[in-house]
């Protein structure tokens, strides 16, 4: 198990509801999938937006294999900074580095508190 930061990783989903993301495995063109960075049991920050609505979150994330990720730790979200119940359409997902993953790594800020950027 693996901490994941790399860049151009990007993805989509359908899934919904707060389980596990699965994504399509179908990088835009000049990004890497999850699966071609990530092993089973890494974890990664990420992004999930909803193109068609208001919904988005981010955290840190488990990958399982199989373009599945279980959504470990909710960092931020349209949700109070809880888990989203996603709805139907098509999401947006990136593996990035987010407000809380660079709060904690630069030492700022402990990793569990609020960080406020402007």
């Amino acid at each position: 198990m693996a901490h994941i930061l790399a860049g151009v990783v990007a993805d989509t989903t359908t899934t919904t509801g707060t389980g596990s993301i699965t994504l399509a495995n179908s990088a835009p063109t000049g990004f890497r999938t999850l699966n071609a960075v990530a092993s089973a049991a890494d974890t990664f920050p990420y992004i999930v937006r909803n193109r068609a609505s208001a919904e988005w979150e981010e955290g840190i994330g488990t990958y399982s294999g199989s373009h599945v990720f279980a959504r470990t730790l909710v960092t931020a979200s349209s949700n109070s900074g809880s888990a989203v119940s996603f709805s139907a359409g098509t999401k947006d997902f990136a593996l990035s580095i987010t407000a809380y993953t660079y709060a904690g790594a630069s030492g700022l800020v402990a990793p569990q508190a609020r960080l406020t950027l402007t």
